[in-house]
């Protein structure tokens, strides 16, 4: 006989269930395990469910206390041994740590526990860390798994299939029945049918999604209807664009779009000026509850471009989908090529379009984004463009930028608008995600620039203010932040990234856009990692140098801050709502022009 607690726990999982119930007992659960003594009583009636630690190591990771919810992990794991689910949150705070190989092993003894879903985390990991050789045969094994489940996790497959050539045929196959059985089978509810039209659109298959829903769009809940309508308005006449797309996926053969026709690519055609790549991204695909701050910038950046790509009468589009975000392959040897969040060695034929620092616009540049792009390195064409620019005209720009992001308090994510002033003189140090693809780029890792920073001005009266990134779930960060914080070395805070900058004397970060939003305001910006901003910054590449510029007490060059802002202003970066600029630079870029 089931004791009141036990039918309580069952109620409660069966009320889960519902997504707009379980955000709301997720909710109620934060809440509850915020205070030390709801928190104890929390674990007297449950710490025997493995519930109880899921979600209070969720809420401790979500309240940035990474080493709490490895010690609830672990502790759960002493309390109900062999639960898979335990492996693959652990592993996950080693991934966000910078340990593989941790990481790496708690998924391997996940999927031993229970393959399935556990095996296709393991092959997501292994991908994404280039464990190639371990993914092939991970692949094969999640294959293997009974049909629903690969064609419930068909999306997240087809996101590392450009890895697994060897698997194409098979993967291809899943892909395809999936397909038909969407369109075969009559979703019976509401929820069936919601979840049928995010599995077509996780797939990129925009036609799928219209067809199981014709007639039936009133029935959808209110995020699937909300995403069909935005791709509908996004991508709705380039259907035929998206059925290439997946066609070039799969084939060798290339399809393009001439004059809006479908075109066979010949071999000849691939390597002249005369054919584009597109490859279409990520963001238009996102539910809007993984809706990231950057995305819509994106989309109508990609809408303005295709459609100045369609009205080119003299260009072969071949449409390409980039279904892992940061990576792309062509499939042509010299045709052009326009992707997202990618970098390459520089090539006056490639096109990496990336959101910038500065809100609402992103950059075009032929080597990359942020410190992979040319002007990390390459500082002649920014005192070419300023040949002929007036002083009056760079003051001007940069007292515009300030008004736009530093007085509206506008950045690339949502920042507080209410500040608590920090008194005294202190200098700032932005923090990063370590494991960041822009954080490779460190000569000095941002730990070991923090505690350099704090060793340098322990003593003097100067304090050393700290910000951790808002998605950073560094177990490493958040011990060194809790040390230095504990010795009085640091003061945190949650400030309004402008806020902490105004007051700072000098402000320094690995190759954070923070360090651009500090150069708005004309400050010192110290950097310790490749950067788009290193022509007005000063660069260090180990502790000693960081030392030795902090005894000098630098001072910024205002006129290389303004020419910088202008040229990024002006040249880098567009706006996504910029029409005509945004065609005026894709039209120099076909006609040969440099990026």
């Amino acid at each position: 006989m089931q004791s009141p607690l036990s039918k309580l726990v069952s109620l409660i999982g069966k009320l889960t269930k519902n997504p707009v119930v379980r955000e709301q007992m997720n909710g109620s659960f934060e809440f509850f395990a915020a205070g030390p003594r709801t928190r104890k009583l929390l674990e007297r009636l449950f710490k025997r469910y493995r519930w109880y630690y899921l979600l209070l190591a969720q809420t401790q990771r979500k309240q940035g206390d990474d080493h709490g919810a490895f010690r609830t992990l672990m502790l759960g794991q002493r309390h109900i041994v062999n639960e898979y689910r335990f492996h693959i949150k652990l592993s996950e705070l080693y991934r966000d740590n910078g340990d593989v190989m941790a990481a790496h092993t708690h998924l391997r003894v996940a999927e031993v526990l229970k393959s399935g879903y556990s095996t296709i985390r393991r092959l997501t990991f292994e991908t994404d860390h280039a464990m190639y050789a371990d993914g092939s045969e991970t692949m094969a094994r999640v294959l293997a798994l009974p049909p629903q489940l690969v064609h419930r996790h068909i999306a997240m497959l087809n996101r590392i299939s450009i890895h697994y050539p060897e698997h194409a045929r098979a993967l291809a196959s899943a892909r395809e029945e999936l397909k038909q059985n969407l369109l075969r089978d009559p979703c019976a509810n509401h929820r069936s049918l919601s979840s049928a039209v995010d599995t077509a659109i996780s797939n990129r298959w925009l036609e799928v999604a219209r067809e199981i829903s014709r007639n039936r769009t009133g029935e959808l809940n209110p995020t699937t209807l909300a995403l069909l309508n935005r791709l509908q308005k996004d991508l709705g006449e380039h259907s035929l664009m998206l059925e290439l797309a997946w066609k070039n996926e799969v084939s060798d053969d290339l399809t393009g779009l001439e004059r809006g026709i479908a075109v066979a690519v010949e071999e000849g055609e691939k390597d002249t000026g005369r054919v584009v790549e597109l490859f279409i991204p990520t963001p238009f695909f996102a539910s809007p509850d993984q809706e990231k701050p950057t995305y819509e910038t994106i989309r109508r950046m990609f809408v303005q471009v295709i459609g100045f790509l369609q009205d080119r009468h003299d260009l072969i589009i071949v449409p390409r989908l980039q279904l892992y975000w940061k990576q792309c392959v062509p499939k042509t040897n010299n045709g052009r090529v326009i992707s997202y969040h990618t970098s390459a060695p520089a090539d006056h034929r490639r096109l990496h379009i990336q959101e910038s620092p500065l809100a609402g616009r992103c950059s075009f540049d032929g080597s990359g984004f942020a410190g992979y792009s040319s002007i990390a390195t390459e500082h002649a064409p920014i005192s070419g463009f300023l040949r002929d620019v007036s002083e009056d005209a760079l003051k001007e720009n940069q007292r515009e930028m300030h008004e736009r992001y530093v007085s509206a308090n506008v950045s690339k994510y949502l920042q507080p608008s209410h500040c608590t002033p920090i008194s005294g003189t202190y200098v700032f140090v932005a923090l990063q995600i370590p494991t960041d693809i822009v954080s490779r780029l460190a000569w000095v890792s941002g730990t070991d620039l923090l505690k350099t920073v704090a060793a340098h001005y322990r003593g003097t009266g100067v304090k050393v203010v700290v910000k951790r990134h808002p998605f950073c779930g560094s177990m490493g960060v958040q011990k060194c932040l809790d040390e230095l914080e504990a010795a009085g070395d640091i003061v945190r805070t949650g400030d309004s990234i402008h806020s902490i900058i105004s007051n700072a004397k000098l402000v320094l970060t690995v190759n954070s856009g923070v360090g651009l939003e500090a150069l708005i305001q004309g400050k010192t910006v110290v950097v310790s990692g490749a950067c788009d901003y290193s022509y007005a910054a000063t660069t260090v590449r180990s502790p000693e140098e960081l030392r030795e510029v902090l005894s000098t007490d630098p001072v910024s060059d205002s006129r290389r801050i303004q020419e910088l802002l202008y040229f990024y202003n002006h040249r880098f970066t567009l706006p996504a709502a910029d029409t005509d600029g945004i065609h005026a630079r894709l039209a120099e870029w076909l006609d040969g022009g440099a990026i």
